[in-house]
């Protein structure tokens, strides 16, 4: 949480006076400021408060998290690209810097096509198991003997999808002609 290592005498203040060349990182769940700068954070609680369990889960409305702690990793690659920045800014000038990572924040970014399709078209996003909003067809299908997955996400794989299933006529046919096609008859 923001303030612990001031208080144990370990913040970027106390680091910097020793190294001014210290490239010092915090991971906290929502930032150093902010409503929420105080608040103790967990991986499902950042899906959560993020949105993105809003739209994980399945067809008929049953919400779940990623599964895998999707808020640690991404945070934990954002601070190793904002480390990344800061030695190559330190190569220049000499000088260190205090990078600050937001758990909140990093799967916001990371879910930004989510938002920009919502901004978009004015219309949340629900929970679709494995299918995709945009594109179809994407999800994984039941077979007799297995689970199988099929990512179709242009025109050329479309094709090619319905030439390997033998099915050349479905990419003729008016229904499925484009993916917005597609998405418009998914069922």
């Amino acid at each position: 949480r923001r303030g612990t290592m001031d208080r144990l005498g370990l913040g970027y203040a106390a680091a910097n006076e020793i190294n001014p060349r210290l490239i010092y990182c915090s991971i906290s769940g929502y930032g150093q400021n902010g409503p929420a700068a105080d608040e103790a954070a967990m991986d499902l609680i950042l899906q959560a408060s993020s949105g993105l369990i809003s739209m994980t889960g399945t067809a008929t409305g049953e919400t779940v998290r990623s599964g895998y702690s999707v808020a640690d990793i991404t945070a934990g690659l954002f601070a190793s690209i904002g480390i990344l920045t800061a030695l190559y800014r330190r190569e220049q000038t000499g000088d260190g810097q205090f990078v600050d990572v937001s758990m909140f924040d990093s799967l916001i970014s990371a879910m930004s096509s989510n938002y920009a399709t919502f901004l978009a078209s004015n219309v949340d996003p629900q929970p679709m198991g494995t299918s995709f909003a945009t594109i179809v067809p994407y999800r994984c299908y039941s077979g007799t003997d297995r689970s199988f997955a099929i990512a179709a996400g242009s025109e050329k794989l479309w094709r090619a999808l319905c030439d390997t299933i033998n099915r050349p006529d479905l990419a003729r046919h008016p229904d499925y002609l484009t993916n917005p096609q597609r998405v418009a008859n998914r069922e």
